[in-house]
């Protein structure tokens, strides 16, 4: 299967969900869905500051998360349409919120908790809730930047920054 992007920017990242789309984050802050029975992509204008979709996850609802650098993150539901973008520090809320809008990963776990990897560290962000949570101290990352993330079926979250990369079991 092949679909051509056409007048978009190149892909920056895929996202397979839990229902078997296929997702890419795109150079210009848009996401497309790819139509396989078709092979074109359908691209979702996300009205963003056009930066770079560097990361993608999905809670348990559907709704998809994204990760950019520089701006922030967002929610995009699939459904409806509608997107939630976060971005500027100063307006983020609870006790574990990023400390600026260099998102780098995302991972959601199976408590639908979105994992958040960024430039000074991990938060949480409950997707339930809609709003940050304690990061436990066992995660012991902080200050450090985080690379990729990463949330498996044993319930251990895997973390990877520029000096280790740390196995934790989820409890948050």
């Amino acid at each position: 299967i092949a679909a051509q992007l056409q007048d978009q920017p190149y892909a920056s990242c895929l996202f397979l969900s839990g229902s078997g789309r296929m997702w890419a984050g795109l150079y210009n802050g848009n996401i497309a869905l790819l139509n396989t029975s078709e092979s074109v992509l359908e691209v979702e204008n996300l009205d963003g500051d056009n930066a770079a979709i560097i990361s993608m996850a999905e809670d348990a609802s559907g709704n998809l998360y994204y990760a950019t650098r520089g701006t922030g993150f967002g929610m995009y539901n699939p459904l409806t349409k509608e997107n939630v973008h976060w971005n500027d520090a100063s307006y983020y809320e609870g006790s574990s919120r990023p400390d600026n809008d260099w998102i780098n990963a995302l991972a959601a776990d199976p408590e639908g908790i979105l994992w958040i990897g960024h430039n000074t560290g991990v938060s949480c962000f409950d997707t339930r809730k809609g709003q940050f949570v304690p990061v436990p101290q066992s995660i012991g990352i902080s200050g450090n930047t985080c690379n990729v993330i990463l949330c498996d079926r044993q319930w251990k979250v895997w973390i990877g920054t520029r000096q280790y990369m740390i196995k934790r079991r989820i409890l948050v």
